[in-house]
């Protein structure tokens, strides 16, 4: 998939504004903000089994409250009438609002996590990219650093599941064999045919709470760890969940049910019956489908002069029922659903050697940096993640 179709989906399908003319600011459009929305609450489900709990933490935040902490990596307006920064990460506020909740050492655990929109100036050599997205910060309190590397665990699983979850393609990497590394989640955005950062895991013991210790009656300072990620995991996801005709989402991601082309009255009242989301299009059959293909919705129903017709995303064809059977076909489309996603598979290649089959749909895995075969035609290189470098199948 190249990216210039994968804009071109973005735009028909009326997900994001891509042509928003503020470069590196999230526009998204009430469609795309339904699927996110849909994706949060896959993840704060998990969340919230786990015992977390949602919290508010400001964007903003004031100059005399953060001091001299961890300046170089907030954003300066570089004037003195201006008394706020613009924080892109929740690990000191979150810190600071345990440092109001806990008084005991009982108290701990403490598990919270919020959203908010955050804005970030990042440099590179000669230029500077301003970018604003939607956080999500997971902080999570304890008392033992043994309790700590266990969270650690479940929040790699739990990460590892919405991802497998959201047909996203991924592989994890540490920074070191130490056990406070940074632990990182490289997703595969296939319209793009290169990894990128979506989650991260930082155990940071003592180097943020400590800074807060004279709000704490505590002999002993809680420990912290923190995780994020941010709205490029929406990126991500509709990177994936694609094909040549347009998005394919699942059940549990698509706002709807199902595409109703012209319905009238009774039809409508037989799917407001089931209980089903449904989204209205009038217009010509053909701009009707092309719109239903790009939309990824699960199923399309087409009102003929005395028939319904039924079409499955994954099956594109024609399914003729009367009106008496069509709660029942429904139901049985509905329950074999399976989107026909491609997801592009990642394989380790544990020798030094490459495969002699290089299959299109891979991303390979390689230790070795000294690979010759690497200068073979047919590859691509998408770079080191960790100790691995990736690379795919070229294509032509």
């Amino acid at each position: 998939m190249i990216k210039s179709k994968f804009f071109q989906f973005l735009k028909e399908a009326k997900i994001v504004d891509i042509d928003f003319p503020l470069k590196g600011v999230d526009l998204i459009f009430p469609y795309g903000q339904k699927i996110l929305n849909n994706i949060e609450k896959i993840i704060f489900e998990k969340l919230c089994i786990e015992g977390y709990v949602e919290v508010g933490l400001p964007t903003a935040v004031p100059n005399s409250f953060l001091g001299h902490l961890r300046q170089k990596e907030l954003i300066n307006a570089k004037n003195e009438h201006i008394s706020f920064f613009l924080s892109p990460g929740s690990e000191i506020q979150a810190s600071y609002l345990a440092s109001r909740l806990i008084k005991n050492i009982k108290e701990l655990p403490l598990k919270i996590y919020n959203k908010k929109r955050s804005y970030r100036q990042v440099s590179k050599s000669s230029f500077i990219k301003n970018m604003e997205i939607i956080d999500y910060g997971i902080n999570s309190f304890f008392e033992k650093k043994e309790e700590i590397l266990s969270e650690v665990k479940k929040l790699t699983k739990i990460y590892s599941e919405i991802l497998e979850e959201l047909n996203i393609p991924f592989i994890i990497a540490k920074d070191d064999e130490k056990s406070n590394s940074q632990i990182k989640f490289y997703a595969y955005f296939n319209s793009e045919e290169k990894f990128g950062s979506i989650f991260a895991i930082k155990p940071q013991f003592e180097e943020i709470i400590k800074n807060f210790n004279k709000n704490y009656p505590l002999d002993k300072l809680p420990l912290q760890l923190d995780s994020n990620f941010t709205s490029r995991l929406l990126a991500a996801f509709l990177s994936n969940n694609l094909d040549e005709k347009g998005f394919i989402f699942n059940k549990q991601t698509c706002p709807y049910d199902i595409f109703l082309h012209s319905p009238n009255k009774e039809i409508i009242e037989i799917i407001k019956k089931m209980r089903l989301k449904y989204f209205i299009y009038e217009g010509s059959t053909n701009e009707a489908y092309i719109t239903f293909l790009r939309m990824g919705i699960p199923l399309f129903l087409g009102i003929g002069s005395i028939q319904i017709k039924i079409r499955s995303r994954n099956k594109l064809n024609v399914k003729w029922v009367t009106k008496s059977n069509i709660k029942k076909e429904l139901k049985k489309l509905f329950k074999n659903y399976t989107p026909p996603i491609k997801i592009t598979k990642i394989k380790k290649i544990k020798t030094n050697t490459l495969p002699k089959i290089i299959k299109p749909n891979y991303v390979y895995l390689v230790r070795d940096k000294n690979i010759k075969n690497f200068k073979d035609h047919e590859l691509k290189i998408l770079g080191y993640i960790g100790n691995y470098l990736a690379f795919v199948k070229r294509k032509y």
